[in-house]
Order: C-alpha cells, then structure tokens, then sequence
C-alpha cells in the first residue's frame, strides 16, 4: 500500500511502513532506531541564496524569476513559492495521478508524513496503530482495542477473546494500571501515547478521556511546566490540557484521537530539535534566535504561519516588524500602507493581513490593486486620484498626483453643440444659473468652486488609495458638505439641501439638451488597472484555444472485462498472451521517479532546469542507489523523430550546473583548493567567508559552511559571486587568510596552503 525511499536503510516503523523521499530533512526523526534521516539536514538550515535567488521555506535556493509565476507548478518542492495550496489543488493529491506537482512536492497536512498523497497518513496510522505494547497480554491488548473502537487486523482472535467475556472484565483482570496505545512514537520520533486501565472503563461508557504524553526528550518540559507529572518506564509523563471528558463522537478510535494528536504536534514543534544549535550557527545574520531558547531558526522561516520558536516569538507578525529585523527580511511581501512585512505564504491566501482602513481592502489579497499602487501607469498621472504609494525620488515624496501643474487637462470637450467653447475651456455647469458655460482652464484646481458639482475642483472628493472611484460631485452649500456619486443626480430624491442634485438634471432631460451625459451621466468606476490592446479580439484566447483544440476523434470501444488498478504510479497495462485462451497479465510502466514491479519504490532523481527555464525533466543515476563519491556525467541518445532510428549518443562529462552560473549556465564557478597544513586542528564543520571590497563603501561579505571529515585535510569549494578575500574560519574562532586577490576574475582556480 506504500511507495517507499529504500536507500536509507533504517527501521520506520511496523510493516509494511517505510520511508518516503519527503521524510527526510522534514525537521522530525521518522526512523525509530535512528537518526539518520535529519543527519545532515542542518546545512539546509544554513543554507544562503544568491541575491538573485528566492530561499524557499525549506532552504532550498530557487531562481526569483520563479516565484509566483506558475500556481499549479512549485519550484520549491515545499510549495512556498507560490500561492499557499487550496482545496481544489488538495484533491488532486488525494489522487495518484503521476505529476510533478505531485511527486516532487512536500505538504504539511499530516504530522506522520510529509507526502502529498492523503492516503499514506492513514495508512500510517493504521500500522502505527496496530503495534501491541509487548509489555501487556494478547488478551488485554484485545479487550481494550475493542471498547476504544481502533483497529484491529485479526478479527478472528477478536471474537475468540471477547466472545465469552465482556472487555471491561478482561480489562480489570488482566490489563495494567498504565500501557502504551503503540508501541512506536506518534510524535517527533520520541513521544509516545499512553492510556490507564481507568481510561479504557471510559471508553467503554462511550466518553472521550485525554491521553498521556510520555517522553525521554527534556525539551518539551517548558511546555507542560504547570501540569502535575508521573513517571512511566523511565518515561516522563503528562496529561494533555483537555481537563474534562466528552462524549464520543466519532466512531474510531483514529478519527476521534487523531485531531486531538495533531493539535499537540502544532503546540510542541517549537519545542523539538533534532539539530545541536551551536552559538556560531545561531549568530549567523540569516538566522533567528527564538525567545528564551537555544533554538534559532532561517529567518526566511519568521511568520510562515508555522510555530518553529517555543514562545511562538517567530509566528508574531507585531513583534517581528518591531524588532529590527526588516533589513533581512527581502523576500518578504512588503504592506507599503501599513508599513509591516509579511511571509509570501500569506499573501493571497483569502486571509487579511494588511487592510487599508477605511476601504476594506487588502494589500496582501487584492494584488491587481496593490500593483497600481507600486507602479506608476501612464493612465492614472495627473488624474485627480493619487493611487501611487509615495516614492522618494531625490529627497522628495513623488506620487502620480505630484508637479500636475506641469500636465495639460482635458479641454476643448464639447458636450453641446449649443456652445462655441475655444480649446482652453472646459464645458461645465455654472451653479448660479444652472447653464453651461465655458470655463477657462485657467480656472481649474484654483481654489474656488465654479462649476456644478465642483467638477473643476477635482481634489475634493477625491480620497487616496480609494478601491471603487465611482464619479463624485461635491455640493458645498449643504451641511455638512456633500460628496455624492452621479448616479444619484436627478433620480427622484434630494441628497442636497436645496435639490441641488436634482436640479439642473431635470430640466435639461426636459429640454432634451444633455439626458444622460455628461454631469447627468450614469455613475462609472475608474479602472485599477487599464490594459493597452492593440487590435480588438472578439473572443477570448480560451475560446480560441477551445476552438482550435476541437477535433474529432473516433470512438473507443470499451473491453467489458472487470480490471482492478494495481500500479502505485505510471501506468497499468494489460498484456495478452494468449487471444484464443484469453489469457493476459498486467504490467506497469513506471514514471521515471518510481521503479519496481509495482513502481512502488521511489527512485534517486534530478529534476533538470536551465538556470532560467523550466524543462521538467527528470536525470536517473545509472545504478541504484547512487554513488556519493563517484562524478555522473549526462548521456543522452538521439533517435530519428518519425523512424526512431537511432542516430548517435552524447556523453557530456559535467558536475550539474552547481558548479556553475550565468543566464545560460555558461560561466564556471571559481574552484578555491585548501589543502590544510597538519598542525591546524580542524572540527567537523568550518565556516568560509568571502569578502568584496569596494572604494569608499562597506565591504559585501557572503559565508558558506562546509564539512570536512576527521580523515581529510583538504577541501574545494566553487563560488560564483565576485570576491577579493577568503578566510577560513574554524569552530576556535581561529582564522586564516586564505585568498587576498586586488582584481575579481571570473573562472579561476586557487590552490592555497
């Protein structure tokens, strides 16, 4: 029932449980006797992007270009990238349709995995479940499955035990005071559930008890700091906070402990570890040091909805942008009007982080308005409606509305051909006579109300950052002031005091000089955003493509034969081997990122990118698993397009394009070779720092930590960005000058002693 990751070979847990590729370096021990799945994953905590890079909430490094470019395709295999997953986006994962979205990604909706595919936390559960406590008897373990609702695999034995005598009798004979509910942790590879004798009588009375959480981990002691303890096979042991009991709801014992569970995982990840958090990993300027706490975390991690801080000090949006750390917070959404910075999970997650009070809305939610308000658009200059943030342009506050006496109105508009206006007027209506007249430009935004409405006045009902710019008129003669729209001119009901507002409109629809235009015009919203077209299309491009893409296919007709899916991923085939007997078996054909008979386990893969374009292709390693130390080289072989005659292989002999850059991939990194005299006492980690030095101006420094083992004394790093000083720095706080360079050249090689 499970894809499995098999080339780390460690116990997950009771079969047919396994490890799957999104289990590693998900910040939890999955693995019950080891380690070995967070063992190296503290370099991903370290992890730095180049300045034109994004750093995904995992730490991985993506090209910027990238981000929130694609909704239904993540170059994080977080997803963090893009907008935050939603239901729709859920289901499809619930499927096993192979996709890359699917395969290459890792979701959060369980605490027993990391995998997309809903149905392995169940499975999960199920096998976790079923593990007996080897500590309490066969009879116990039965009666107490049975009057909690879990699962239980062999009913057969179920029935024998529980046939004769009621459970709650085997339960006060045999069972004892405290056992565990598995035998395998639920949570963080070291907390485990356990039930009393006195909890399963509840049970049986169909009332929900809480449970105990039972650990060896003294990092979770802060957390249950004012709750009484016990102890329980060398165990320490909590009740949760659900002080009071309630009636059973659900009719398993997963569906009604499997919340209550999930919540606890979301309130202790704070406190959990896996990583030795060393003061000169925690002093580095991409990292976080959590409240009260040992622990730090990226920065990139501050407010992405997740608690990874034991006070929840890094899920504190007030907090966070009052505590100076703005200046590292680059890859955040940035609410201008609010002036707070949010994480890019939470932009347009349908939940308001940054309202612009009194409009109602949100800069973090309503982006084609937030974008007319970054950016200038020739439309909106000099339009009455300052819809630009303020920009400091040599000292000044510049917005779309600033130095407009320099921009010409709109004159010469001629609504009647009753007036001979020159082309330095505007038509507007005099409030003293109710005519038309023609207004001198002159007169426009001079301070002094001469038109109907104040329509020459353009600032006065004008409100910046305004959503909905309906057409206003202001009416100063009322009190207070009023600022209404023109669709309530001349509609039957008096908004001024002395009808102002439906004046004018009423005897010009008599006269049938104007109706519905102009000042009696029907009330229009002025567009956020106006989008140029050079040649109008009648139907839209999904139309088109619908239309294009519309082609007649013959009729399939369908086997009646019953077939049961068996494939985990790719595709099920059925293969006749014999017409006249009918005889067939199914293979599969695998997805590059599965193999086996079934494709039931997960291979070792690249995903392929250019250094600016996506090509969604997968490179496999010649064998499996893959050799550490071995250098792979990418072959590829060429075949005829129509005749599939092959032609030639390529065998091209590169180290990926980690080692290098630019837009095509076409410049090598630097190589710095250190070999380290034998005196130096190394630690297992050292920190490299590179320094650019720039005349007059503070010095660009960028660092990088590697490994080196206790059996080497030399090591080589590749580094694309420019720099005139490497220094080694040892965990001593030793350094040394490795490389001093006056002049940057790209594509070198250094060997230093």
């Amino acid at each position: 029932n499970f894809t499995c990751y098999t080339h780390l070979q460690c116990n997950r847990g009771p079969s047919p449980t396994c490890l799957d590729w999104s289990e590693i370096c998900n910040g939890q021990i999955d693995y019950v006797d080891s380690e070995i799945d967070e063992e190296h994953c503290w370099q991903l905590e370290l992890n730095e992007c180049n300045d034109d890079e994004y750093r995904c909430t995992n730490g991985q490094c993506i090209q910027r270009s990238f981000v929130r470019d694609d909704t239904r395709t993540s170059e994080c295999t977080d997803g963090s990238d893009e907008v935050r997953i939603n239901v729709e986006q859920q289901n499809k994962f619930r499927t096993l349709s192979p996709s890359f979205e699917v395969k290459d990604s890792t979701c959060s909706f369980s605490f027993l995995t990391n995998s997309c595919i809903e149905t392995r936390k169940d499975l999960l559960l199920e096998a976790i479940d079923s593990i007996k406590d080897s500590s309490i008897s066969e009879e116990c373990w039965v009666a107490c499955r049975r009057v909690m609702n879990a699962y239980f695999q062999d009913k057969i034995l179920w029935l024998m035990i529980c046939h004769n005598n009621p459970h709650i009798e085997i339960i006060n004979k045999i069972c004892p005071d405290m056992f565990y509910i598995s035998h395998v942790p639920f949570l963080f590879g070291h907390i485990y559930l356990v039930h009393t004798r006195d909890d399963s009588k509840i049970f049986a009375n169909e009332y929900f008890q809480p449970l105990y959480l039972c650990y060896t981990n003294s990092h979770y002691d802060e957390f249950f700091f004012h709750q009484p303890k016990i102890f329980f096979d060398n165990k320490t042991c909590f009740r949760s906070k659900v002080a009071m009991t309630i009636m059973i709801t659900a009719i398993t014992w997963q569906l009604n402990y499997y919340p209550l569970v999930f919540g606890f995982y979301k309130q202790l990840k704070g406190y959990n570890s896996v990583i030795n958090y060393a003061p000169e990993m925690c002093n580095r300027s991409n990292m976080y040091q959590c409240m009260n706490s040992r622990k730090c975390i990226p920065v990139n991690r501050l407010m992405d909805t997740v608690n990874d801080c034991p006070q929840r000090d890094d899920a504190n949006m007030a907090f966070i942008n009052t505590a100076a750390l703005t200046k590292q917070l680059k890859s955040y959404f940035k609410c201008e009007i609010s002036n707070k910075y949010i994480h890019q999970s939470s932009v347009a997650d349908r939940k308001c982080n940054c309202e612009v009070h009194p409009f109602k809305w949100c800069e973090d939610e309503s982006l084609d308005i937030t974008y007319a308000r970054k950016n200038i658009s020739f439309q909106t200059i000099c339009d009455g409606f300052t819809e630009l943030f303020p920009i400091m342009i040599e000292k000044r506050n510049e917005m779309d509305e600033t130095e407009c006496e320099l921009w010409s109105y709109e004159v010469g508009c001629n609504l009647s051909p009753m007036l001979n206006c020159s082309t330095n007027d505007h038509i507007c209506v005099s409030p003293d006579t109710n005519q038309l007249i023609c207004l001198p430009i002159t007169k426009a935004n001079d301070g002094k109300i001469a038109c109907l409405g104040s329509i020459d006045e353009t600032t006065l009902c004008h409100i910046k950052y305004e959503v909905s710019v309906h057409s206003k008129l202001y009416f100063g003669n009322t009190t207070p002031s009023l600022c209404i729209g023109s669709g309530s001119l001349y509609n039957g009901y008096s908004s001024c005091k002395h009808g102002d507002d439906e004046q004018f409109c009423r005897t010009t629809n008599q006269t049938g000089d104007t109706g519905r235009v102009g000042i009696c015009a029907k009330s229009q919203i002025k567009q956020d955003i106006k989008y140029f077209s050079l040649d109008p299309i009648k139907k839209s491009t999904e139309d088109q493509i619908n239309h294009a893409t519309d082609l007649s296919l013959p009729a399939i007709e369908m086997s009646t034969h019953e077939y049961k899916f068996c494939c985990h991923r790719g595709v099920d085939l059925r293969v006749w081997l014999n017409d006249e007997k009918d005889l067939t078996t199914s293979v599969c054909l695998c997805p590059s990122s599965f193999y086996g008979d079934i494709c039931q386990y997960q291979n070792q893969h690249l995903s392929a990118r250019d250094c600016k374009i996506k090509f969604h292709i997968y490179l496999l390693y010649a064998t499996r698993p893959k050799i550490a130390a071995k250098n792979y080289s990418i072959h590829i072989d060429i075949y005829e397009k129509i005749s599939l005659v092959y032609r030639e292989s390529l065998l091209l002999p590169i180290v990926f394009t980690k080692y290098y850059s630019g837009n095509r991939c076409e410049i090598v990194d630097n190589e710095i070779h250190l070999a380290l005299e034998s005196h130096i006492v190394l630690s297992q980690w050292i920190f490299i720092h590179f320094i650019q030095a720039i005349n007059n101006s503070r010095p660009i420094g960028a660092t990088t930590l590697r490994t080196i083992p206790f059996t080497q004394d030399s090591l080589t790093i590749y580094w694309s960005r420019p720099f005139h000083l490497v220094v080694v720095e040892l965990h001593t706080k030793v350094y040394y000058l490795a490389v001093n360079e006056k002049t940057y050249t790209q594509s070198i090689a250094f060997v230093q002693r």
